[in-house]
């Protein structure tokens, strides 16, 4: 009992960490870094899938993140809505020019 009860409290003091480095914009979920890739950016929430190419399944059933500007403190989430808008005009502009 007593290792059941650790493992859940241990579950629950981990946080899920969202940042931007020199790569891009990561989470950090249960030790493991996921690459963002944002799909959608306002005011309130970004929305973000992980960018992975390689397994089959993630292409079928993409996993997204939603970021909420109330999670995480307003000077990170104007960098990180700004860094997004920033990634999606890229794209736009990418696929425009293979057009």
């Amino acid at each position: 009992m007593f290792v059941l009860v650790w493992c859940i409290r241990w579950r629950c003091q981990v946080g899920i960490v969202v940042g931007i480095d020199e790569m891009g914009a990561f989470v950090m979920n249960k030790g493991q870094c996921e690459r963002l890739c944002f799909v959608r950016a306002n005011g309130v929430q970004l929305i973000a899938k992980e960018d992975r190419k390689s397994h089959f399944r993630e292409w079928l059933w993409p996993k997204y993140w939603v970021i909420y500007r109330d999670n995480i403190a307003q000077e990170s989430y104007l960098i990180l809505r700004s860094y997004a808008a920033q990634q999606i005009l890229q794209r736009r502009n990418d696929k425009a020019k293979t057009l």
